[in-house]
């Protein structure tokens, strides 16, 4: 097969997920088996347990990028957009299970419309204590016209082309969002599909918190803000996803209202007022997670999480085009390549 001729590319980002990688391989190979002309890529961000081990029993190209580089989901979807060249592209993550019939349906909706230039399908979460979120993604089971794609989806390349590139590697978190934006400012649409698309094997436990926040995810919910004001591509949408972080930030400006004022004309009140409000918020905290030890931890990761993102707003994003190209060729699939 000539690689210009590929209709469809698959990316799979992917570190440490041997849990989950071959469930996440098997389908995937399964649900494209035949739709003409495809070729699938793991993009590894230097996994060091045995993800790579058994990716390479499949018929897949895998790359790995190299430890020393900035890494993040957003660096491992940039670079398998750069070195595949299908004319449709669906990401899915190795901790996810590609459900069937979907791709067939989305690209059928893709090739009959050719404005639009994403669309994704209905996913649900499956948490290691056994509980479900059938409706991961709040969309519903319908056909819509939508501002944003999270998750797994499928992208039309030459709409990507055309708004600025691919996803931005340098982005902690959150870079389907900067990325939709700039389709939607280009006269793209993108559209949520009214099928099963996605299983997703995760966890709730506080660890899965604190990997998050090592990894800068929630850096990289302020990187997004800043990058989608700058471009203009700031939306209701944004705003109401993340509309917790606006009341903390709100608390963060009355704060330093409060103290200048204190300062300036030896007026406590406003401050004592914003001293109330957080006691009562942390009052309606405990009432809600029945407890002062649960809701005390809640309102700490809310204030953690939230600092961490006003951190991201102020970070410096280096233009995607610096970002190194030369991966470690892991494995080529001859019947792709």
């Amino acid at each position: 097969m000539n690689k210009k001729d590929i209709l469809l590319s698959v990316i799979i980002p992917c570190k440490n997920e041997e849990k989950h990688i071959e469930k996440c391989l098997n389908s995937v190979l399964v649900q494209t088996k035949y739709i003409t002309n495809t070729e699938v890529m793991i993009v590894d961000s230097g996994s060091n347990d045995k993800s790579i081990e058994i990716a390479k029993k499949f018929p897949v190209n895998i790359i790995q990028l190299r430890k020393d580089w900035f890494l993040s989901p957003a660096s491992a979807r940039y670079l398998g957009c750069l070195k595949t060249t299908g004319k449709y592209i669906f990401v899915i993550d190795a901790d996810m299970e590609l459900l069937q019939g979907f791709l067939e349906k989305a690209l059928d909706f893709l090739q009959k419309n050719s404005k639009v230039a994403g669309a994704a399908g209905m996913g649900a979460e499956y948490y290691d204590d056994g509980s479900v979120l059938e409706d991961l993604y709040e969309r519903g089971n319908r056909l819509a016209q939508v501002e944003l794609l999270g998750g797994a989806a499928i992208f039309r390349r030459d709409a990507l082309l055309k708004s600025g590139g691919y996803f931005n590697p340098f982005l902690r978190a959150e870079e389907e969002h900067e990325m939709c934006g700039r389709l939607l400012k280009a006269g793209f649409k993108l559209f949520s599909l009214p099928y099963p698309m996605i299983k997703h094997y995760t966890s709730l436990s506080m660890d899965n918190f604190k990997n998050r926040l090592k990894a800068g995810m929630y850096r990289g919910i302020g990187q997004m803000f800043t990058q989608t004001l700058t471009q203009g591509n700031f939306s209701f949408v944004h705003f109401m996803r993340f509309k917790l972080f606006h009341i903390f930030f709100a608390l963060i400006i009355v704060f330093c209202y409060a103290v200048f004022d204190m300062i300036s004309n030896s007026d406590k009140s406003l401050l004592l007022a914003w001293v109330g409000i957080i006691i009562l918020m942390w009052l309606i905290s405990c009432y809600v997670k029945r407890g002062i030890k649960e809701g005390t931890h809640s309102m700490y990761k809310w204030i953690l999480m939230n600092t961490h993102i006003l951190w991201g707003i102020f970070e410096y994003t280096p233009p995607m085009t610096k970002y190194p190209q030369e991966v470690i060729i892991i494995k080529k699939n001859e019947d792709i390549l």
